[in-house]
């Protein structure tokens, strides 16, 4: 399977970041809570982390698919990349979820962050995440990265360049 390693300039690391804060003021002062707030303790949220990395692995796949991001500050029904929706982790053990109030007829692609690098790990359609995947919290279905669809078989093409490549286990991420 083809998994693509988009590294990210200072500037746009600086940028998207900055996006990702705005996201996540704006939601504070609209009063939103993330989806799991009620089952999780606010102290456990990581609020700022999670709007900041889910903005990097965003700004990653239009990189890589040479589309222009819009960081959807203050709006809950856009889409994340295009028609995509993107779920991004830091975790080691990266897992794509689904959540029983996603619209399951998106595609999800799965990223991974670190430092300045985003690896786009691969994708499913949301229904076949629920078919495939375990329930690991309640209405919240995972898959591992070994069971997504390769990333070159996406719609689009890719832009490969010095900042866009095909993924090697001897790069970084």
């Amino acid at each position: 399977m083809t998994k693509v390693l988009v590294t990210l300039t200072d500037d746009e690391l600086s940028r998207v970041a900055h996006a990702g804060l705005d996201r996540r003021l704006d939601a504070m002062r609209r009063g939103r809570a993330g989806r799991r707030h009620e089952s999780i303790p606010d102290w456990k949220q990581n609020w700022f982390q999670t709007t900041v990395i889910g903005a990097l692995g965003e700004y990653a796949v239009c990189k890589a698919f040479d589309m222009a991001w819009n960081p959807t500050v203050g709006r809950i029904d856009a889409t994340d990349a295009g028609a995509w929706e993107v779920r991004t982790t830091e975790r080691p053990d990266p897992k794509l979820r689904v959540r029983k109030h996603d619209n399951l007829d998106k595609n999800y692609i799965l990223a991974s962050y670190k430092k300045n690098q985003v690896l786009i790990q691969g994708w499913l359609p949301g229904k076949r995440v629920v078919e495939m995947g375990r329930e690991e919290f309640d209405g919240v279905w995972t898959v591992t990265a070994d069971q997504l669809y390769s990333v070159v078989d996406l719609p689009g093409e890719i832009l490969f360049g010095s900042q866009v490549q095909v993924w090697t286990t001897h790069r970084q991420v």
